[in-house]
C-alpha cells in the first residue's frame, strides 16, 4: 500500500484502492477480448460494406 500512494501520488487509501480494483477490472475485461481474436468467425462482404458507407 505504501509503494501505491507513493506512485499514485494520492494521499488516501480509499482512492489508491478504488482506482486499483477499477484497473483490475478493465484489464481483466482487456484480457477477455484478447482471448477472443481469431476466434470469432464472421461472414459478411467487407467491399459491398465499404461502398455503401456514406462517410465518402
Amino acid at each position: 500500500m505504501r509503494k501505491a500512494l507513493l506512485l499514485s501520488g494520492y494521499e488516501d487509501k480509499r482512492i489508491v484502492l478504488d482506482e486499483s480494483i477499477r484497473l483490475f477490472i478493465a484489464f481483466q475485461a482487456q484480457n477477455k477480448i484478447a482471448k477472443l481474436r481469431g476466434n470469432i468467425s464472421w461472414e459478411g462482404d467487407l467491399e459491398t460494406l465499404r461502398s455503401n458507407n456514406d462517410n465518402g
